[in-house]
């Protein structure tokens, strides 16, 4: 026993000596998006880009749903920021119910190494998560004369992000969606650790995943993927908590369920109260034909039910911002 705690101690010496030089996952949120490229129009620039991307699944695409005509501007614009491991589909009809009622066009983003594959996943950093947020909020300024943004889970954990760089400066408001600001399992702060990306694989193995509750569940989410893949997650969600909130200036709504096994909403009520901005809290029961691990907390894969309701809860929060965003 006495040679087992030795060796124990050793590795915990060795292990506090290679985080104390080993780098963390690095997070760069101040990034930029040339809105002039959008100047040939939205639908051929997103055509384009997404053509030079392989292997992405049928309907994860970006993409944008126009109210009306093609390329039409219209008061409003819906912009839909989708969570980890997920697709832009992941809680529809819910954007597209809300975009309907303001008369909105309805813009998807896909974050890079989402919606393929299980390896693409590996190919994720926050720097292109962010990226692809930028591009969502200069389509979402360039369709819409006022702009609401809408993440679910990591998504709300990049849109805190954006709130406080120059790309999401014209945001009239948004909507968190079982925010992610701490994951609920304890061990998940490990993935935040320095040198994350040269022990976890020791410990987690070289894939990880879930089995999915649905056929639709399975045709939308990456199941299985490198374990590297949470690392820019676990980085986001660090970088979010820590940020400033006080010094938001855009209107948000929090829906969630308290019960959340996924998520602890605990830290969501938290960030709430920092707001600088109006923030109101709705929260939600989910019930036993809802999503069992009470996260999803709307969408016709996991909870359907609650979709029109939660639609009709966000349609009025939206109506009620002021002009300027207040």
């Amino acid at each position: 026993m006495s040679v087992l705690l030795w060796g124990m101690g050793a590795l915990a010496v060795a292990g506090g000596t290679f985080a104390a030089f080993a780098p963390r996952e690095p997070v760069k949120t101040d990034v930029r998006f040339d809105a002039d490229q959008l100047d040939g129009g939205v639908d051929a620039w997103l055509a384009a880009s997404e053509a030079r991307v392989p292997g992405i699944r049928a309907g994860a695409e970006k993409r944008v749903l126009w109210a009306d005509a093609s390329e039409e501007q219209t008061e409003w614009a819906v912009v839909y920021i989708h969570g980890f491991s997920a697709a832009p589909d992941e809680i529809r009809p819910v954007p597209d119910l809300v975009a309907q009622g303001l008369g909105a066009n309805l813009v998807f983003t896909r974050l890079k190494g989402h919606g393929r594959d299980g390896p693409a996943m590996a190919e994720a950093t926050v720097e292109g998560w962010m990226e692809d947020v930028a591009e969502a909020l200069a389509i979402g300024r360039r369709v819409g004369r006022r702009v609401v943004v809408m993440g679910t889970s990591t998504g709300a954990t990049l849109v805190t992000l954006a709130l406080h760089e120059k790309m999401a400066a014209e945001v009239a408001g948004v909507v968190m969606v079982s925010p992610n600001f701490r994951v609920a399992d304890p061990k998940a702060a490990l993935i935040t650790w320095p040198g994350a990306r040269w022990w976890l694989p020791l410990l987690a193995g070289r894939e990880i995943g879930f089995e999915p509750r649905s056929a639709a569940h399975a045709r939308l989410w990456t199941t299985r993927y490198p374990s590297l893949s949470v690392l820019p997650m676990g980085a986001a969600v660090r970088a979010a908590t820590r940020r400033r909130h006080e010094n938001v200036t855009t209107p948000a709504l929090f829906v969630f369920d308290p019960g959340d096994q996924i998520v602890d909403h605990r830290v969501s009520r938290k960030v709430a109260a920092r707001w600088g901005a109006v923030a109101e809290v709705h929260e939600v029961t989910l019930g036993p034909q809802d999503d069992p691990s009470r996260h999803l907390v709307a969408g016709a894969v996991l909870s359907p039910d609650m979709s029109a309701p939660l639609a009709e809860v966000m349609l009025d929060w939206a109506r009620r911002l002021s002009p300027k965003g207040g």
